[in-house]
């Protein structure tokens, strides 16, 4: 169902956007990427697992593409990430089909996550692994706060 879906999408294209601006789009997301935002000092436990977890993944991405992400302590401040920083990922973007890019943007989409999105995109991560790192502190509150 999720397939057709999106072939469907990406045939169809029903918001008549272009190429650019679906890449566009999606850098414009990389800011409020689930993995850059921490919660605070004082829970310990999910601190270390984002940083255990997500860290690497941070690390591969700006090495992958030559930039420096910030990294968000609470909900409030949003990481200034200027466009700049963000050329390689630009460009990889722009180097991959228009269908390819819906595929993207309906992965990215799901799992809240750019930096997630191409790492599996570039074969970093699986896809299991990349949803379950996007869903890291939804699974850590179910199994230690309700348990």
């Amino acid at each position: 169902m999720h397939l057709t879906s999106l072939a469907n999408t990406a045939q169809d294209n029903p918001h008549n956007k272009t190429k650019f601006e679906l890449v566009n789009e999606l850098l414009s997301h990389v800011s409020e990427d689930t993995i850059l935002y921490r919660v605070p000092e004082s829970n310990n436990k999910l601190l270390e697992l984002q940083k255990e977890k997500w860290d690497p993944v941070i690390r591969w991405f700006e090495s992958e593409f030559k930039t420096s992400l910030p990294i968000a302590r609470g909900t409030i401040f949003v990481p200034d990430i200027p466009e700049s920083s963000l050329v390689h990922v630009r460009n990889y973007l722009s180097s991959q089909s228009f269908t390819g890019i819906h595929g993207l943007v309906f992965g990215i989409d799901a799992i809240r996550s750019v930096i997630l999105g191409l790492a599996v995109a570039k074969k970093y991560l699986g896809v299991r692994e990349a949803v379950d790192l996007g869903r890291l502190e939804t699974t850590f509150q179910v199994k230690f706060l309700y348990y």
